[in-house]
């Protein structure tokens, strides 16, 4: 049983003996935070606390002082660190701080793209939490706008309805007649005669809107009913 006298399984033999060189690890190196998210990562997922702790945050807790958030950080810390390893740029994070705005990003593709970015953008090399964080940001923003243009890239278009056909057949068609119309006008040199043709022209773009109005109004009330 455990302090608070709850059943728990023996660990075995090589277990104790990785439980043992993960609290060296972790007792030894508390300033090298990836040893030890590495350390804590073992003894989490193997649950080599068991035999003494419930939970791997009463272990921390009681075992280490330390809050099973930050063993959570600590973690993850260490597996981004893990991703970054192959970094073009050859520099790794010195602290649990400066990989924790990294720890966001859903890949390590994205985590090894914001890394590289603020090593690059920082003074001396070695980029600050607040670097980072700004890196990483960028990078969360230009992921999602390229997965929006990526959704549609591969949406089907609208099937267009035979009315709808026709009218962007009659739009086209119509556009040329203007550009035809435009040219009738450069020809001609009474500005009477423009004026006229212009009235005109304005009279039947009148009668035009009046008539798409009309089945505007008869296709709403057709769809009330």
């Amino acid at each position: 049983m455990n302090a608070k006298g709850q059943l728990t399984s023996p660990l075995s033999v090589e277990e104790q003996e990785r439980f043992c060189r993960c609290e060296e690890i972790v007792e030894e190196g508390m300033p090298t935070f990836v040893e030890v998210g590495n350390a804590l990562l073992e003894i989490r997922d193997s649950r080599l606390y068991r035999q003494d702790y419930s939970t791997f945050e009463e272990y921390c807790g009681k075992r280490w002082k330390m809050s099973g958030s930050h063993a959570h950080r600590l973690v993850d810390a260490a597996r981004v660190v893990a991703n970054l390893s192959d970094s073009p740029t050859g520099e790794l994070p010195t602290s649990e701080r400066q990989v924790r705005p990294l720890t966001q990003l859903e890949s390590a593709e994205q985590q090894r793209e914001a890394w590289n970015k603020a090593v690059e953008a920082a003074d001396n090399g070695s980029p600050t939490a607040a670097e980072v964080q700004r890196a990483a940001a960028h990078e969360a923003y230009m992921r999602r706008q390229r997965g929006v243009c990526d959704i549609i890239a591969t949406t089907p278009p609208r099937k267009l309805s035979a009315r709808e056909i026709e009218r962007k057949e009659l739009r086209s068609e119509l556009r040329e007649k203007c550009h035809q119309l435009v040219e009738l006008f450069n020809q001609i040199d009474t500005p009477g005669e423009g004026r006229a043709l212009l009235s005109d022209l304005d009279a039947f773009l009148k009668s035009h809107e009046n008539k798409a109005a009309g089945e505007s109004e008869r296709q709403a009330a057709s769809n009330a009913n």
